[in-house]
């Protein structure tokens, strides 16, 4: 049972790397309607809203609210190239507005050229299917690939309902290995709207596809009940947590206390914006005051510092990676919320520096007590969900191979694995996990890897017959046996 627990606190916290988490105010969506023009404003606090979906031929107008002079243009700067025309060529006044129609789909990312950390994307709707194809064809190698998806996915379920963005979520999962690494956020937008949907019955129904992703249906579903109905209702918040861990699955409920975390930060009033340890302080002080369970509020914390994270990398809310030290403030923090602050704000960290591989181990391993801290594991799962639009199992049992000891090499299984786990559907996780296992010459290594399988998400085997046939495909003779035991 100890180490099932083990697993699950793991397991809970690494679902929350490198993910962009949808709030009010951020991610904006507009229906169908008379109205064609739509207003961005440069604040202190960055573009508002600084994402939109607008139809192709609707009008967006750029203005400012702060002083100096602003120039909205497409990425990349500076040569404002990804959208040609979308230039408005020389400075603005704070004072003065510049429109364009956007007659050309697809995904538009943003800047102020006067100074490129303000930023927005704006997605421009056209015909659905076609769309996403140019969208990612055009985005295959930029960060905004996941809005290509949201853009349809979102249309779908305001013109066809819940149900019918489930199914769309299907044939992505299917289709394209590359929606698979980036589908947690478009989990958080279904379960935001199940929800709205639902939010006068007791509970969501659970069923297999609310696991997708890292469960990020959940963390959406409980940071829209959170943020829509105020503070007031944590005792309903805790109660479907934890009903979700007794009806569903234990792995569940982790996520939906995480979820707290998330509303906590996200819903913080802005006369604490600008200082870091402010923000974190304030919202796991309400974790503690509402959740008396350890492992509750150490889930609500890794929420807290998971939207540390994002808005250090968006410079949201007035923050940026460049005004934290990040060993300092997360040995700073209490025991108990040291691993999940490093394996939240350490890993963004070391993808704001765009480290290499060996850049990210030296940093990892220069942490304080970074074995304990188990930070290896937290970064090779988040190198695998990256890698996952072109994998190479061989490539990564290499990278766990080559480590310094079996005990770095164990945290690296846990952390690819895991990271299996988020980017497949749960019960095709070992088709591609069995493989990764092979891949160590050391028996006993490929030993602990197929254990790990087998002990970790038992139910991810629907068919016993099958995970045997993978497993003497892809194993050494020696760890059959263990296949067999099942």
């Amino acid at each position: 049972m100890k180490l099932l627990s083990f697993f699950a606190r793991r397991f809970t916290i690494v679902l929350l790397l490198g993910v962009i988490f949808v709030v009010s105010g951020v991610w904006v969506l507009l229906s169908a309607s008379s109205e064609k023009a739509y207003t961005i404003s440069k604040t202190s606090r960055g573009f508002i809203p600084s994402k939109i979906v607008i139809e192709k031929g609707d009008t967006v107008v750029f203005s400012s609210e702060v002083e100096g002079e602003f120039w909205p243009a497409s990425d990349s700067h500076p040569t404002h190239g990804l959208y040609p025309g979308f230039d408005v060529g020389r400075p603005l006044k704070p004072e003065e507005t510049w429109s364009m129609v956007f007659d050309a789909p697809g995904v538009w990312g943003f800047h102020d050229h006067m100074d490129s950390r303000f930023t927005g994307t704006i997605i421009v709707r056209g015909n659905s299917a076609e769309d996403r194809a140019e969208c990612l064809k055009r985005q295959k190698s930029t960060d905004l690939a996941p809005a290509c998806w949201e853009s349809e996915i979102t249309h779908t379920l305001s013109q066809k309902g819940l149900a019918a963005a489930f199914t769309l979520v299907d044939s992505f999962y299917e289709e394209d290995p590359a929606f698979r690494r980036n589908c947690h956020d478009v989990m958080h937008i279904l379960g935001a709207a199940s929800f709205r949907e639902f939010k006068n019955s007791p509970s969501v129904s659970a069923e297999r596809r609310t696991s997708y992703c890292g469960y990020g249906f959940y963390h959406g579903f409980i940071e829209t009940m959170l943020l829509e109905n105020g503070s007031s209702n944590f005792d309903a918040v805790k109660k479907y947590c934890t009903s979700l861990g007794k009806q569903y699955s234990p792995a569940a409920s982790g996520p939906c206390f995480h979820g707290i975390g998330h509303a906590l930060f996200d819903s913080l009033p802005g006369s604490s914006w600008g200082s870091h340890d402010v923000m974190s302080e304030s919202a796991l002080s309400v974790c503690e005051k509402v959740l008396l369970d350890t492992d509750e509020r150490i889930q609500c914390a890794s929420g807290v510092f998971n939207s540390l994270a994002n808005a250090l990398s968006a410079r949201t809310y007035q923050l940026s990676f460049s005004s934290i030290d990040v060993p300092e403030f997360c040995e700073s923090q209490k025991e108990e919320y040291r691993e999940s602050c490093f394996a939240e704000i350490g890993i963004g960290y070391v993808r704001e520096r765009n480290m290499n591989r060996d850049e990210a181990l030296s940093f990892v391993r220069s942490i304080k007590d970074y074995e304990a801290l188990s930070q290896l594991f937290y970064y090779f799962s988040d190198e695998t969900k990256r890698m996952m639009h072109e994998l190479n199992v061989g490539s990564l049992s290499g990278a766990c191979g080559a480590l310094q000891n079996s005990v770095e090499i164990r945290h690296c299984i846990d952390g690819v694995l895991q990271g299996f786990r988020e980017s497949t559907q749960v019960e095709k996780a070992y088709e591609i996990s069995l493989p990764f296992c092979g891949g160590f010459s050391d028996v006993s290594h490929n030993m602990y890897c197929v254990r790990n399988i087998i002990e970790r998400t038992p139910e991810s085997i629907t068919s016993n017959a099958e995970f045997l046939k993978a497993c003497v495909a892809s194993s050494r003779p020696e760890v059959v046996s263990l296949c067999e035991s099942l």
